[in-house]
């Protein structure tokens, strides 16, 4: 229990916030932090109680994926079939980048994966190079001006 609370605090959180910053980027959707974090915080609250309720792996994910969708539309005031596109872009390349670490850290590694959603210490250190990785991809978008899916606003803020 405890470190499915320290888990939904230090990674799920973070993971949360990068998802958003990735996904919202890369639709040249311009917040507010606070709002983000607002949303961020409620969606690891999500995650700590499906964790509780030991729910199982694919459904723990779509219903995180509606989840965020529903807080994005509600809190930003994005609209829900323009709200889906960041969302589904930000979980995506979290995806995507897990994936990657997975696959590079089992061909070097030889490390127990099935105690990444156990065990708070293997947890943190795995995210720690996730949250790297998405950090480094905001970087690129954010400089680059990358825009996959321009659903500004005549770039004006949302959620404010």
């Amino acid at each position: 229990m405890f470190d499915s609370i320290l888990i939904s605090i230090f990674i799920s959180l973070p993971e949360a916030i990068l998802m958003l910053l990735i996904g919202l980027s890369l639709c040249n959707i311009r917040t507010n932090i606070k709002k983000i974090a607002l949303i961020a915080l409620i969606q690891a609250f999500i995650a700590f109680a499906l964790k509780i309720f030991h729910v199982p792996f694919g459904a723990n994910t779509i219903i995180q994926i509606v989840s965020l969708w529903i807080l994005v539309t509600v809190i930003l005031h994005i609209r829900f079939y323009k709200a889906v596109v960041p969302v589904l872009t930000g979980t995506f390349i979290d995806n995507i980048i897990q994936q990657i670490l997975i696959s590079v850290g089992n061909l070097f590694i030889k490390f127990d994966f099935s105690k990444l959603s156990l065990e708070f210490l293997y947890t943190f250190i795995y995210s720690i190079f996730l949250f790297i990785f998405m950090i480094i991809i905001l970087i690129i978008i954010k400089k680059r001006h990358f825009v996959f899916c321009d659903l500004s606003l005549e770039g004006e803020s949302v959620g404010e």
